[in-house]
């Protein structure tokens, strides 16, 4: 944060051509969660940042949401809540205003999957659930609505490509001889790799056999409305595979 200088000459000397960064959510709006402003000292440094990148000849990648969410939405049931959708979708708007002129790619959501399991399946992160599947997909839903809600945001002050980040994750079986470990295979590479960027493209979400027989997830499921299309390019981080096995 406060030697960011040094990252731009390291930056330049590595001759890199693009370069992300991720904006924090609560630090630029402060307390007031309906505030119709920004921390003017948050959005000078950001733009400090995104400048000395551009005049760089640095291509800049600008993440809305990774990860850091306001406390008083938090406490309100953060994703699992309809309000955060539509707070982020205003969060977006003023971040485009104040910054859009420096950004050449936008990023609405972080890895929302990753977030989605490791918040309510394997509750190593906040909120801290574990193995609540419907939790799970109810936030993954309240993510697709933020992601087009952003979208729109982002659209009333900068014409940017606008994208998610996806964590590409391959799943592969353990024994390939063994029909049961294709089939957790299939499962978990269609729910983390497929699930929401399938969505996005066809503005519905849907959940495989069985899961989509579940009565809970029924109601997840169908159409959100103004979501189709809502990806301009694809976005993808990639760190590993992962084997797959039945148990």
């Amino acid at each position: 944060y406060y030697r960011f200088d040094e990252d731009l000459s390291l930056i330049k000397d590595l001759n890199l051509g693009a370069f992300r960064i991720s904006l924090n959510w609560p630090a630029l709006l402060g307390d007031d969660i309906n505030g119709t402003t920004l921390d003017r000292g948050q959005v000078e440094h950001y733009r400090k940042l995104l400048t000395g990148l551009k005049e760089n000849g640095i291509k800049t990648f600008v993440t809305l949401f990774h990860f850091c969410l306001p406390d008083e939405l938090s406490q309100k049931g953060g994703w699992l809540n309809p309000e955060t959708a539509k707070h982020f979708g205003h969060f977006a708007e003023l971040v485009s205003k104040e910054l859009g002129d420096l950004v050449d790619y936008w990023i609405t959501i972080n890895e929302p999957l990753a977030y989605v399991f490791q918040g309510f399946i394997a509750g190593t992160w906040p909120p801290g659930y574990k193995y609540d599947y419907l939790k799970a997909f109810t936030a993954l839903r309240q993510f697709l609505i933020g992601h087009s809600l952003a979208y729109d945001g982002i659209r009333v002050h900068s014409r940017a490509p606008i994208s998610f980040t996806c964590h590409w994750r391959p799943f592969l079986p353990k024994n390939r001889f063994n029909p049961l470990d294709h089939l957790v295979r299939f499962y978990r590479d269609d729910v983390f790799n497929h699930v929401f960027p399938r969505a996005v493209d066809q503005g519905v979400l849907s959940f495989p056999l069985p899961l989509s027989t579940n009565l809970s997830i029924i109601k997840l499921e169908g159409e959100i409305p103004g979501l189709k299309g809502k990806s301009d390019y694809l976005a993808i981080n990639y760190y590993t595979r992962e084997l797959s096995r039945f148990r």
